[in-house]
């Protein structure tokens, strides 16, 4: 499949723009007739295309009963580090692998050299990327240069890696799900809303069975005609992307920025996320990535030095919104940014977090 990186596409025109789009329902359906097509649907098995993909990640999918479904929007935020790439990225490669369904990721950050290359590093440590604690695995540095070193003796990656074979079966894994992980560079000045449907269309002519896209960050996603006003631009990009999900009956997970007066702080929360309520008012759930040593109430660790320091290693989750089950949840996962990953079995935090309620 080929599917272009550089997206040339007019805007919405101004009077246009004045509305948020909205999207075609049909008219009003008898509760008694859905009732009818769900059951139909689920004995001809068409209810598959709307069961919730894994993003692979425990205890996270339990708490979303599954996973991602068609038409949600999640809004996964933090401050810069937190390890949001790393996350979704692993969640796009984790959907792939499974086979659920196939993952676009339209990155407005990096190229599709850089998120492969990643993806080899967090291969390299096993069948399922970033489990245990051992040091398994080819640092994402290492792979970079060896990757470099192939480019620069012509001699190919299978050739630059065969003195490294973790790096051989990474190659070996990411060609098998390789066709259901699409990488797309994203321009910041072309590829607004209108030119992720376009993909997105594109790319389920393509495929057969779900889509989840994952785009990487909200806050660069351009919004046409322009504006300089931030809080306005994100608010018709946020709206778009949920029509956009509702629509096309895809899952979307949406990267989001923190406002700079808010990294000063202890905690960050949805209302830091740059730009507009929108983002809290359209998304269906709301991921929030802490360090964990930056919020852990200091009465938990004030006698005990190696605790401290091990909180170093970890990042904070929280389901600050989950309409489709409980929130108000925080969970950990072991960062493993070496390999470009995380250790996916995550656990729910048990140390008292410091909150808007909560003192030191």
């Amino acid at each position: 499949m080929s599917v272009t990186a550089d997206l040339r596409v007019e805007g919405p025109t101004a009077e246009a723009d004045e509305q948020p789009r909205s999207v075609s329902y049909g008219g009003p359906r008898a509760a008694s007739d859905v009732l009818v097509e769900m059951h139909e649907k689920s004995v001809d098995g068409r209810a598959h295309s709307t069961q919730p993909v894994g993003l692979g990640f425990d205890p996270l999918d339990k708490v979303l009963g599954g996973g991602i479904r068609p038409g949600d929007l999640i809004l996964l935020g933090g401050a810069p580090g937190a390890g949001k790439t790393t996350f979704a990225l692993q969640a796009g490669r984790n959907i792939a692998a499974s086979a659920q369904a196939s993952c676009l990721y339209v990155c407005y950050e990096h190229d599709e050299d850089y998120l492969a290359t990643r993806l080899i590093s967090l291969e390299s440590t096993g069948p399922r990327p970033g489990l245990g604690r051992e040091r398994t695995g080819v640092g994402y540095s290492e792979t970079r240069n060896l990757v470099v070193a192939g480019v620069r003796n012509e001699s190919g990656l299978w050739q630059a890696f065969a003195g490294h074979p973790p790096l051989v079966s990474a190659l070996q894994r990411v060609e098998r799900y390789g066709p259901r992980l699409l990488l797309q560079k994203a321009s910041g000045i072309r590829t607004d809303c209108a030119a992720i449907s376009d993909l997105i269309r594109e790319v389920q002519r393509e495929i057969t069975g779900q889509l989840v896209v994952v785009v990487d960050f909200i806050q660069k996603v351009p919004s046409l005609p322009e504006t300089e006003d931030e809080a306005q631009r994100v608010t018709r990009v946020v709206q778009a992307l949920k029509d956009l999900a509702l629509s096309e009956g895809v899952g979307i997970i949406a990267l989001a920025a923190a406002e700079k007066e808010a990294l000063d702080g202890r905690r960050l929360r949805p209302h830091h996320f740059r730009g507009s309520s929108a983002l809290i008012y359209e998304a269906d759930v709301i991921l929030v990535f802490n360090s964990k040593y930056r919020i852990v109430s200091k009465t938990s660790i004030e006698y005990n030095l190696h605790k401290a320091q091990d909180l170093h290693d970890w990042v904070v989750c929280t389901v600050e919104k989950n309409r489709s089950g409980r929130d108000l949840i925080d969970m950990q996962f072991r960062k493993r940014f070496e390999y470009a990953c995380f250790d996916p079995a995550g656990e729910i935090v048990e140390e008292r977090l410091i909150g808007d309620r909560v003192t030191q």
